[in-house]
């Protein structure tokens, strides 16, 4: 499996309701693409949590990279935000550990990231580790409905991202507004 972040930096005069109306018309097209786990589109305004500017996020976990790449060279899917945005910062982050309570879902009304900075010394099995672990631990949580941990095989930087029911207690790292979120459905075998 594997994650893409795309983040968008607006100015603080920008129209947020502008973009909720991209995501509202733009984020359906997601309910049942092929291979996608889950895309959640996020934002966060300026003035919240101390934030400078709006950002808009978007989270999705492919279960592979063919079809991640689908979406990235489709004219109809990153394409069309590289349009109506411009620059937009973009991650892979290959997956460590993902938990999914599906039943869940429907209740998540927020999106917290969370980084943790390279830990070069440490074996990459054990980042790899730790980070599904956190995974876990995370989902202990009522309000979390979704875990993802990922980590960079380059530095062993880590990225989490929890979906969730309301705010997270503490200030462990962003948190955004969750405008979309597209599950397409689960398999079947």
């Amino acid at each position: 499996m594997i994650a893409l972040q795309c983040s968008v930096d607006l100015p603080r005069d920008y129209p947020m309701p502008r973009v909720l109306e991209r995501i509202a018309a733009d984020g359906v097209a997601h309910d049942a693409a092929p291979g996608l786990l889950w895309f959640a589109h996020a934002v966060r305004q300026a003035g919240a949590d101390g934030a400078t500017v709006h950002r808009y996020l978007m989270l999705s976990v492919w279960s592979n990279t063919s079809r991640l790449g689908a979406y990235l060279w489709d004219s109809g899917g990153f394409e069309r935000v590289r349009a109506q945005y411009g620059h937009v910062d973009v991650a892979l982050w290959p997956v460590a550990g993902l938990q999914v309570d599906r039943d869940a879902l429907a209740d998540a009304d927020h999106l917290e990231v969370t980084t943790s900075p390279a830990r070069p010394d440490s074996a990459l099995s054990t980042i790899a580790e730790d980070a599904s672990a956190a995974s876990a631990k995370a989902m202990r949580s009522r309000d979390v409905s979704a875990s993802l941990r990922c980590v960079d095989a380059a530095s062993g930087a880590t990225f989490g991202a929890d979906l969730r029911r309301g705010l997270p207690r503490g200030d462990g790292g962003s948190v955004y507004a969750l405008a979309h979120l597209a599950v397409p459905p689960a398999p079947t075998s």
